[in-house]
């Protein structure tokens, strides 16, 4: 919906380094962490429409978080690009085609704001988002492209969207349910 191909590889492969496969379940690209922030990018959400963006921007304090007149989704498009940016001039090779350890160096440097500027924001203001936007896509309710057949709720052992708990709450022992989306309220109604 907003990303062209070859971003969002880039951003399924820098998702799966924040939130990776390991022995408790899946990771970012198998839970369709990707396809969350490329909705939430292409949403009413991405041109931050109830920001107030007119300004006057100061160089923040420390405590105050990034100031600058960038929307969201032109903030990860640039950093997608600086991603590559700084991988071809560091390792010679795209985001996507660096092994895991250089994927997270590069990562970390973003972090830390040690990219290039992004036109006013920082690399650390991008990573921020897109550490946000991938822990977001893989426990938001799956009606939002993210969180794959609710396999990040059951790693947490979360029972989702409910219209009620009454009947549970009211019983003596302790009760596990299955994790329920607002996709199954959504076709019941």
């Amino acid at each position: 919906m907003f990303f062209y191909p070859e971003e969002y590889q880039t951003t399924a492969a820098a998702a799966e380094r924040i939130f990776p496969k390991d022995d408790l379940g899946p990771g970012a690209m198998e839970l369709n962490a990707a396809i969350y922030i490329d909705h939430q990018l292409n949403s009413r959400w991405g041109v931050n429409e109830k920001d107030y963006k007119l300004g006057p921007y100061y160089k923040p304090e420390p405590t105050q978080g990034e100031q600058n007149k960038l929307y969201r989704k032109d903030l990860f498009r640039l950093g997608l690009k600086e991603l590559n940016t700084y991988s071809n001039k560091n390792y010679k090779k795209k985001f996507t085609e660096l092994e895991a350890n250089e994927q997270d160096e590069v990562l970390a440097a973003f972090e830390k704001g040690k990219a290039s500027s992004l036109s006013g924001a920082s690399s650390s203001a991008f990573f921020q988002l897109l550490r946000t936007l991938t822990i977001e896509g893989v426990y938001a309710d799956p009606l939002y492209g993210g969180n794959k057949e609710m396999l990040g709720w059951q790693m947490r052992k979360y029972p989702g969207s409910r219209m009620s708990y009454t009947k549970e709450i009211q019983n003596e022992e302790f009760l596990k349910l299955d994790p329920n989306s607002l996709q199954s309220h959504m076709k019941h109604s």
